[in-house]
């Protein structure tokens, strides 16, 4: 019981940092890349925890909230699509895995802290010699620029997090995983799948062109 205690706590700390990590990545959501997105995965006895994170424009094709018809039904239908862990990620079926639970959310944001909140140092600089407020105003100017180039880069970023909590009768038999993630997304060209087990832990690649990896030796 102890030892299975110690697994469980290793594993555990294991996956929080493998989140942790995921959230750094992610806390500005322009740090992304397009095409490219992460799955973390931890097995502890029966119990296989995923958790997904993807660009909005690799599930979508936008990065923004939905505001036309046709953008709120692509939406709703990725979602449903995201919901389907097992079509998703294909388990080794000898495994005998079933999804207890699974949670779909769309997260967006506005590159708000780089909107400019300056007046013209012209009006803030009344009563200065013409020289001063020029020269002032000039540096405004170039200031307002270089934000506003800023902010036509990073206004809009989002993506899609899903979370699965899958409970397999025969974890040794998790042999790999087939991904029809990319056959259901068809912007999504990689992912970098994060393992945890009690044996270890992992960094893989799935990608478009081999979309499969191997668990062999994990579990």
């Amino acid at each position: 019981m102890r030892t299975s205690t110690i697994y469980g706590a290793t594993i555990l700390s294991a996956m929080a940092v493998m989140v942790s990590n995921v959230h750094a990545q992610h806390r500005e959501l322009g740090a992304h890349e397009h095409g490219q997105g992460i799955l973390n995965i931890a097995v502890e006895g029966q119990r296989v925890s995923m958790e997904l994170a993807a660009p909005g424009a690799d599930i979508v094709g936008f990065e923004h909230d939905a505001t036309t018809d046709d953008q709120k039904a692509a939406l709703k239908t990725a979602k449903e699509k995201l919901s389907e862990a097992l079509s998703l990620f294909r388990l080794s079926g000898k495994a005998g895995c079933k999804v207890a639970e699974t949670e779909v959310t769309f997260q967006t944001e506005e590159d708000g802290d780089h909107k400019d909140h300056h007046e013209h140092a012209s009006e803030a600089a009344a009563g200065h010699d013409d020289a001063h407020k020029h020269e002032a105003h000039a540096k405004e100017h170039e200031h307002d620029h270089d934000h506003a180039d800023h902010n036509d880069k990073h206004a809009h970023h989002a993506e899609f997090r899903a979370t699965y909590d899958i409970k397999c009768e025969t974890p040794a038999a998790l042999t790999g995983i087939a991904f029809g993630y990319f056959d259901m997304f068809k912007n999504a060209q990689r992912l970098k799948v994060n393992v945890v087990t009690d044996k270890g832990q992992t960094s893989l690649q799935a990608t478009r062109e081999k979309p499969e990896v191997s668990l062999s030796g994990l579990m």
